[in-house]
């Protein structure tokens, strides 16, 4: 190989070339067999997810107000750059359009984007290692790991098939460019790199995995000694050289970076995890030390990882996480020396994981700490070392290698067609997190609300007592009542994090709250609304309505007021308080407060429509009853609005009719 291809190809520097007089022919069509071969193994395995249906996040992003209607629109909003996710939009579209709400063709879909993306992974396997045993063995692998479950079988994790799949075919296009020198091949990198980008903003490391494949072939084969010399001028030289490139791909990548962080805000997270900025980093440190876990022994998937199924650092002194920041510190080190001294694909392979898990390092914090299905993309890496492994191991004794190659992969197809049932139905799903996680928030008020549909009231109540008992992620984060109310007003944008942290616990007491009433648990019911405190001030509305029920405004008055005093969580039951209010006020005779909170309830930004008819309506017999300047005209103005949004009953409307005619209208 000339000094010329050399240069275009930086990683065949390290690649053994192909003995002369041999015919590569055999061995390609070796190497097509056992493409096709996991081609298939790949698609048997997930077969019996074809019958699944949709489960967790399924239903929230299929709903038909959240995509677009048809699939002219769907292929349309991906050409806008700024969009959200309109590739795996579109995707859902089309799955509608050919097959209706059927899970069957959505799973189907999902399982087709995975074998295009093992077959784009052979790609870029194919052109980088340079060892059909190390291709075909690392597909394998990547093909049965289960940690990629969570991307296939659920249907909302397509983002990460696409994403992946997009990315490897835009590294490909660029090793191709590499390889020929023609730039016709940079188009569709950047190209793929849009689209990946365009299905989830993972596409993003794109220009990272591209300066790690040129950075540290350079390493490897830079002259210079020492270990930070060769780093520093072989970054240098590969910046020089590919300028040209390099400049339009970064401002590219970075204006994408920006939208998605000032403008999209696809992340409702404005504090760091455990509150400071230090703590946040201990705790990625720890998210990505078990990732490497559920790589090498994925023995304890679950689908959620929300609040309390991982344990976050809350204090800098927390001994696991400084252990493991400063153990993967240091493997990021030693992975850096292998480049210096010659080993690209072992350091390549090896950082690809680290550099494909960046945009999830919470570098900006998301509200989402960890996913099992963010691991999709960066197993490949881990495949390539364990691929490489049994490479070596095969120049020992090749029995041993087929031996601990049919182990490892048997281990993981095994723990996938094991842990894969778990995908078939919310309940299962949920019964695997608290199995593992028996103080995760989100699991407990689902499995809650799933034993009072049943009827099993003490069961309920035990799941929305765990999540009662629990201090809220923000409480935890060091954010007082006070704090979070300033928060709120400051931020628009922060009400969803807000609503995130503090709606599952106000659900679990309001929950708890009406199966202790229904259990005839009266003074713990009481006792549970005091016990909130100023912190959910909404659900003294809840106290409120108990007294008001039990024949004593003068003690809901003060419960409604209360509700009113910091209402920053459910804005939207704003009117539900005050109209509350309103009828405690107008048991009391205290006419003026009455009508102006049935007033408020129907101006109030909210849920006010179920309320307008009956606030009219009331507010036109407090009118009547007090009788000022111009009280004809009001209370037939509000005996009409009454009847215009729906005032139920037949014989109310009736008398409505007959209080208008009294009134001249």
């Amino acid at each position: 190989m000339s000094k010329k291809d050399r240069r275009r190809n930086p990683a065949s520097r390290h690649r053994p070339e192909p003995a002369s007089g041999i015919s590569r022919k055999p061995h390609q069509d070796n190497a097509r067999l056992w493409l096709a071969l996991i081609l298939v193994a790949g698609f048997l395995m997930y077969v019996p997810s074809l019958d699944y249906g949709f489960v967790f996040d399924d239903d929230n992003i299929l709903q038909a107000d959240r995509l677009p209607e048809t699939l002219p629109e769907a292929l349309a909003a991906v050409v806008n750059p700024l969009g959200y996710r309109p590739l795996r939009d579109a995707s859902y579209v089309l799955d509608r359009t050919l097959g209706g709400d059927r899970p069957f063709v959505f799973h189907l879909s999902n399982l087709l984007y995975h074998l295009l993306a093992l077959l784009a992974a052979w790609l870029v396997l194919r052109r980088v290692t340079q060892s059909r045993l190390v291709s075909a063995v690392a597909l394998g692998f990547f093909a049965v790991h289960p940690v990629h479950l969570d991307a296939v079988v659920y249907i909302s994790g397509r983002r990460d098939l696409l994403s992946a799949l997009l990315t490897l075919l835009a590294f490909w296009a660029f090793l191709r460019f590499r390889e020929s020198g023609r730039r016709g091949w940079w188009l569709p990198a950047v190209l793929f790199f849009v689209l990946a980008y365009q299905s989830k903003e993972m596409g993003i490391v794109f220009p990272g995995l591209v300066l790690l494949y040129e950075w540290l072939a350079a390493v490897a084969e830079s002259d210079r000694p020492g270990f930070w010399r060769p780093l520093g001028h072989s970054l240098g030289q590969v910046l020089r050289r590919g300028y040209w490139y390099y400049l339009p791909l970064f401002l590219l990548g970075g204006a994408l970076a920006g939208h998605t962080v000032l403008a999209r805000t696809v992340s409702y997270k404005f504090t760091w995890w455990g509150g400071t900025i230090l703590t946040n980093f201990i705790t990625v440190a720890k998210v990505f030390s078990y990732y490497l876990l559920l790589m090498i022994a994925p023995l304890t998937l679950r689908p959620d990882y929300s609040y309390l199924s991982f344990p976050i650092a809350f204090s800098p002194a927390d001994l696991v996480g400084l252990l493991a920041l400063v153990a993967l510190v240091a493997l990021v080190v030693w992975l850096i020396r292998l480049a210096v001294r010659g080993h690209f694909q072992w350091a390549f392979w090896s950082l690809w994981i680290f550099v494909c898990l960046l945009p999830v390092a919470h570098l900006v914090p998301h509200h989402e700490l960890m996913a099992e299905h963010y691991l999709y993309l960066p197993s490949l890496g881990f495949a390539v070392v364990c691929a490489r492994g049994i490479q070596a191991l095969a120049r020992f004794h090749r029995s041993w290698a087929w031996l601990a190659g049919g182990v490892v992969a048997g281990f993981w197809l095994a723990v996938s067609l094991l842990h894969m049932p778990v995908y078939s139905s919310d309940l299962r799903l949920v019964q695997t997190v608290l199995a593992r996680a028996p103080q995760n928030v989100r699991a407990n008020i689902y499995m809650g609300r799933h034993m009072l549909n049943r009827g099993d009231l003490p069961a309920a109540l035990s799941h929305f007592q765990t999540v009662v008992d629990l201090d809220p992620l923000l409480v935890r984060e060091g954010l007082s009542p006070a704090d979070i109310h300033r928060l709120w007003q400051a931020n628009e944008l922060g009400r969803s994090e807000i609503g995130a942290g503090f709606g599952h616990t106000v659900d679990a007491y309001h929950k708890t709250f009406r199966i202790l009433l229904e259990l005839g648990r009266v003074d713990e019911a009481v006792a549970l609304c005091r016990r909130a405190g100023e912190t959910y001030d909404i659900l003294h509305n809840e106290l409120g309505e108990h007294y008001l029920s039990a024949g004593n405004p003068a003690a809901a008055v003060p419960c409604f007021e209360a509700a009113l005093k910091s209402f920053m969580y459910q804005d939207e039951m704003l009117p539900l308080v005050h109209f509350n209010l309103a009828r405690a006020n107008l048991q009391l005779e205290r006419l003026g407060p009455a009508r102006r909170h049935f007033h408020q309830a129907i101006h109030v930004k909210g849920r006010n429509e179920r309320l307008a008819p009956e606030a009219h309506y009331r507010l036109a017999e407090i009118i009547m009853r007090q009788r000022r300047w111009g009280w004809r005209d009001m209370a037939a103005f509000h005996l009409q609005a009454a009847l215009r949004k729906g005032l139920a009953g037949t014989e109310r409307r009736a008398e409505v009719q007959r209080q208008l005619a009294e009134l001249g209208w």
